[in-house]
């Protein structure tokens, strides 16, 4: 299972962009668990959202701004995945296609 899932000792080996998202109200993964892996990453943000564990469910709009902002920040940057046939992509993982 995901919450007994442990990776933190391979975190500082994601070199490209992420946002991690925890809810304030998340009893499963509370931002104080969530803020300390962006600390782990290269290239890592944390927001925290005034919402539960569910929050593509609970607060779509807010998770779809933050998503946005995150984006148009890295390609304000110039950080942004390059685009491919099926969205963008790093290291041909990562994928957005805005359908939150």
């Amino acid at each position: 299972m995901l919450a007994d899932a442990t990776v933190t000792e391979r975190l500082p080996e994601i070199a490209c962009p992420v946002l991690l998202i925890a809810g304030t109200h998340d009893a499963l993964r509370p931002p104080t668990l969530i803020e300390p892996l962006a600390g782990k990453m290269r290239n890592a943000r944390f927001v925290a959202l005034e919402t539960s564990h569910f929050m593509a469910c609970r607060r779509r709009g807010s998770l779809r701004m933050r998503l946005s902002r995150f984006w148009l920040r890295l390609e304000a940057e110039g950080n942004a995945p390059q685009m491919h046939r099926h969205g963008p992509t790093c290291s041909g993982h990562l994928r957005f296609d805005g359908g939150v």
